[in-house]
């Protein structure tokens, strides 16, 4: 009878292997040189193509060919020479100013035209006289500036350039023109941000450019007093107040709100009382703050029966949101 029980698992093991054994040996040894090969590939083609999350950075000559970027700007100096920027006031004086450009939006040989305002009022398109382009690649260069109207002077007060090419504006630009501007800028610059009265005066008259006229200090009992001032730091929609004082008695009934614009401007109010006018002595004009107790500023002047006639002057319009002074009533006879 045969014995069908299996061999004992002692005898399967020898020290030379069997031809299954040897097979999965090879198939090892294949796998791993596959392995192998796959990882040289991967290796070499990690260095030949870029890797997406560490793009190349540009070389140093492409770098240093990029044109620095110069935003639009535009200077109005008392010389030939160009100022950093625009003086906070300029002398009424000096004739001509001038204004250098440099639109870098603008292909250097684009078309031109500036307007410009006084004090809001428009004056139309301004000649650019002695007009010299100095860019190659941007709308570049300098004009002159003279006062409108073939004026000896500028009047005082705050002018707007505004800058066209094509029908399109493109940038404006401001300055003051104010009397006695030396003398004003010797005096301290106001903090960042604070409303500061620079000129204030006494006159007859102001005209429709805001030039005053009869510039004094004596006036007769029913002379219209202008007051006439110059401001810095102006906030939009804010308000002056211009008070009138007799003998060092504020009037009520004369007292003013005047809107400021922002940034630099001019305006003026007026004084004028009916029947024998104002009385004879000592008066006073105080610009303030709306609001405030503090003048900004403030100038004497006399009432006097003796004082000159002033000279005929046209009359003239009062500035925009600038309202008229109630007239005084008659001084009750003694």
């Amino acid at each position: 009878m045969t014995d069908s029980r299996p061999e004992p698992l002692a005898n399967l093991s020898s020290d030379s292997p069997s031809p299954a054994r040897r097979g999965s040996w090879g198939v090892r040894l294949s796998l791993l040189g596959w392995l192998l090969l796959v990882a040289v590939l991967g290796w070499g083609l990690g260095h030949l193509v870029p890797r997406r999350g560490s793009p190349q950075p540009p070389s140093p000559a492409v770098m240093a060919s990029e044109p620095e970027k110069i935003p639009d700007e535009v200077v109005i100096s008392p010389t030939d020479r160009r100022l950093e920027s625009t003086p906070v006031l300029l002398p009424v004086t000096v004739v001509p100013l001038y204004c250098f450009y440099r639109l870098d939006r603008l292909p250097a040989r684009s078309p031109l035209q500036v307007t410009w305002k006084l004090n809001g009022q428009d004056l139309g398109e301004l000649p650019l006289e002695d007009n010299r382009p100095q860019g190659k690649t941007a709308l570049a260069g300098r004009f002159l500036l003279r006062p409108p109207q073939d004026a000896r002077e500028f009047a005082p007060g705050l002018y707007q350039l505004i800058f066209h090419s094509g029908g399109e504006e493109i940038v404006d630009a401001s300055f003051v023109a104010a009397v006695d501007a030396e003398k004003i800028l010797t005096q301290q610059a106001p903090p960042a941000g604070e409303i500061r009265v620079v000129s204030l005066t006494t006159c007859t008259g102001v005209d429709a450019q805001g030039r005053p006229s009869g510039l004094t200090g004596t006036f007769r009992p029913t002379d219209r007093v202008h007051g006439l001032f110059t401001y810095l730091n102006g906030v939009k929609q804010a308000r002056f107040e211009v008070r009138w004082l007799a003998q060092d008695v504020v009037i009520p009934q004369a007292t003013q709100q005047v809107e400021m614009k922002a940034g630099a401007g001019q305006s003026y109010a007026w004084l004028q009382a009916g029947g024998e006018g104002l009385p004879e002595g000592p008066c006073q004009v105080q610009v303030l703050v709306a609001g405030s107790e503090q003048p900004l500023a403030s100038v004497p002047f006399t009432i006097s029966k003796t004082a000159a006639s002033p000279a005929p002057t046209a009359a003239a319009p009062p500035l925009p949101a600038l309202p008229a002074p109630p007239t005084l009533p008659p001084r009750p006879s003694p």
